[in-house]
């Protein structure tokens, strides 16, 4: 996917947001999300954090660092409690100010981004290693994508399915031998073909077809279970041999510490991985 391609389907995914957000009444704000002691708010304080955070890289300037130095120290634990800090301490504001801040700073993430063209040379420093101008942008689609999802989940509302998958999915094919060798386990030599159906716009496909191992469903589907937001077997995945099937319990699409989905029926609505 090109730069140019990643950069319209994250336009994409924020307007969704927003009007996830402008539909929000403020008594909802303080509502509880599924991750443990984040509100509606706070999931959006914690977006506003790090668009803030990938400006800061893209200039790696000492803010930059100072949080690199927490992710990379001693204390593993020091890191998660700086975000979740700030998140709580954006999600204080009215909702009408922490809009705003998530309105400006996209703004200023999706103007720089753009200023790269359509470059594959340059790489942004990251928390763990750097990364493509084109991979920045499918990460905060996909973070985009799975926070909205546990917003969405928070206020009993259907997450609707958009071309934005497209850019999730296959980040979440990219980071299949992350995920392996995060969960502790040798990547896979033998390949793994992936087939999604996409709402809008054709479908998508990845790798061998002719390969053993297949995943093949919705794309809504294969972006929860990546995200860790469905357990694989809650979405509309058929998944045939071992090496996929390890793939779907362990899948992360995004860094950090190792860590599982939830159990199968745990997080259910009520369209789920409608096709």
């Amino acid at each position: 996917m090109k730069l140019s391609e990643a950069v319209v389907l994250l336009e994409r995914e924020i307007a969704e947001v927003d009007k996830l957000f402008q539909d929000i009444p403020d008594e909802q704000w303080r509502q509880a999300t599924v991750s443990q002691g984040w509100t509606v708010a706070d999931q959006l304080g914690h977006l506003v954090w790090t668009d803030q955070l990938c400006l800061s890289a893209i200039d790696n300037d000492e803010r930059f660092q100072q949080v690199v130095a927490l992710a990379q120290g001693s204390d593993p634990e020091a890191f998660t409690k700086h975000v979740d800090a700030e998140a709580h301490r954006l999600a204080e504001q009215e909702p009408a100010e922490l809009l705003n801040q998530w309105t400006t700073t996209h703004h200023e993430l999706l103007t720089r981004l753009k200023a790269y063209g359509d470059d594959q040379e340059t790489k942004i420093a990251w928390l763990a290693r750097p990364m493509s101008p084109t991979s920045m942008a499918q990460a905060r689609t996909m973070e985009l994508w799975a926070h909205s999802l546990d917003i969405y989940d928070a206020v009993g509302w259907t997450k609707p399915r958009n071309e934005a998958e497209a850019s999730v999915a296959e980040l979440g094919v990219k980071t299949r031998d992350f995920a392996f060798t995060l969960h502790g386990h040798t990547p896979p030599q033998e390949p793994i073909y992936v087939q999604l159906s996409l709402q809008v716009g054709p479908d998508l496909s990845f790798g061998d077809p002719d390969a053993e191992n297949r995943v093949i469903g919705s794309a809504w589907g294969f972006c929860a279970v990546v995200t860790q937001r469905r357990h694989f077997a809650d979405a509309d995945l058929n998944i045939e041999g071992d090496t996929a099937k390890l793939w779907m319990q362990i899948a992360q699409a995004f860094a950090g510490a190792a860590t599982t989905g939830p159990e199968p029926g745990e997080r259910l609505s009520p369209a789920d991985l409608e096709d």
